[in-house]
């Protein structure tokens, strides 16, 4: 019984050592920003899959012929990014020094 009772001091005691950590998360604010790509078509699905330390991101949006088109916001200039000849382009990461590299497809075939 006494071995039972040190495990749940500790526990408790832990759990509020925690407390504070957990308000200070809390007390966090975050702000959202919408993101519209310029050039895609109205409704269009758009995802940002990574966005670098000098607030480079790229992403990709499916148009309304369901063709996958990746692009660069490099602070709300915006460039897309379509391998040529490829059906589908998906950029996947960006360093530091805005290198992107990323996934394509001819034909339903992922390179």
């Amino acid at each position: 019984m006494k071995a039972a009772m040190k495990v749940c001091d500790f526990t408790i005691g832990a759990l509020l050592l925690l407390l504070p950590i957990a308000r200070s998360a809390h007390a966090a604010s975050f702000s959202f920003t919408t993101i519209d790509v310029p050039f895609s078509d109205a409704g269009a699905f758009t995802q940002l899959d990574m966005i670098n330390p000098n607030g480079r991101i790229v992403g990709f949006y499916i148009n309304n012929s369901g063709i996958v088109h990746a692009f660069l916001d490099d602070h709300s200039s915006f460039t897309p990014i379509d391998f040529p000849g490829a059906a589908t382009t998906i950029p996947t990461w960006i360093s530091a020094t805005g290198e992107i590299t990323g996934v394509y497809a001819e034909n339903n075939t992922f390179n």
